[in-house]
């Protein structure tokens, strides 16, 4: 379950920032976009154990929140901040984070080693040094021969598949009220044959929700490393370059400079990025299905 606290906190801040008392309806439409810029997924208020918004408020913070029903009995709610209830904090927006629980920085080997998802590739990690060591299955090399000569010191990293990759961009999509022209057009790339490029693409093409898509990444992966690290008994600490440093500081968040430019500019340079093979592979039946349903709009 998620921690009350942070909600608690996000609905203060949301109502702090609003000039007047909040309708119910718009309040858990705002609610809901902030849980997704943390990264947190759509917000749902029966994982809290109540099967109304309006429950979830009048009894679930009844201690923070007034909430009254409009003149006509049946309108919606409004909600507002009891007056002894300040928001201790900068006001959240659609793109603000709330100071959540710092995420771990994973060296940058150990990343790679589960998140390229080539087949081929035989990785493993040093249970003595905790470093990682890469073969190719077709091309023995002096890697090989080191985990040969000593398998009792090494452990098989089992990378996250390209289906598992291409499902939580899919998984991410379902959280998100897009219109029907920008699901199709990002639905094509999350179903695409899944790189670390139609990722790249993906996460632009999310444009102001693509820091969202980084954070909600990030955690998954590392739900993944932490699982693996557990079942073979190595030190989830070892991995990190600094375990408690923040996904700010670790240069996570998105950069700002493309935002700077103009929407062509941008496909202009995202499209620099890329191979011909890519463009003809990805680019372009993208922007067929997305004409596709701008013709049926």
């Amino acid at each position: 379950m998620l921690d009350l606290t942070v909600t608690r906190q996000l609905l203060i801040q949301l109502l702090s920032n609003s000039s007047s008392p909040e309708l119910g309806a718009r309040l858990k439409q705002r609610l809901n976009a902030a849980f997704i810029a943390n990264g947190l997924g759509p917000f749902d208020e029966k994982s809290f154990g109540y099967h109304r918004f309006k429950d979830f408020l009048s009894r679930g913070n009844e201690d923070i929140l007034t909430v009254e029903r409009q003149a006509q009995s049946e309108g919606d709610i409004i909600v507002s901040l009891k007056a002894n209830i300040s928001a201790g904090g900068p006001p959240v927006t659609a793109t603000a984070r709330a100071p959540l629980e710092p995420h771990p920085v994973v060296r940058n080997d150990v990343w790679q080693a589960f998140l390229n998802p080539d087949p081929a590739r035989r990785r493993y990690l040093n249970k003595k040094t905790l470093l990682t060591t890469h073969f190719l299955t077709e091309a023995p090399e002096a890697a090989n021969l080191e985990v040969e000569a000593s398998p009792e010191d090494f452990v098989e990293i089992e990378p996250i598949s390209a289906d598992s990759q291409a499902g939580l961009m899919r998984e991410f999509l379902d959280s998100l009220r897009l219109s029907p022209a920008e699901k199709a057009s990002l639905e094509a790339l999350a179903n695409a044959p899944y790189s670390s490029g139609v990722n790249t693409i993906f996460t632009r093409a999310l444009g102001s929700n693509g820091n969202a898509w980084r954070i909600f990444r990030t955690k998954q992966v590392l739900k993944r490393i932490t699982a693996w690290c557990d079942q073979h008994f190595v030190s989830f600490d070892g991995l990190c370059v600094q375990p408690r440093v923040g996904l700010i500081a670790s240069g996570l968040a998105a950069p700002t400079t493309i935002a700077t430019l103009s929407p062509r500019q941008q496909v202009e340079k995202l499209l620099d990025l890329l191979e011909d093979e890519d463009i003809s592979r990805l680019i372009i039946p993208t922007l067929l299905s997305i004409l596709l349903v701008k013709s049926h709009l």
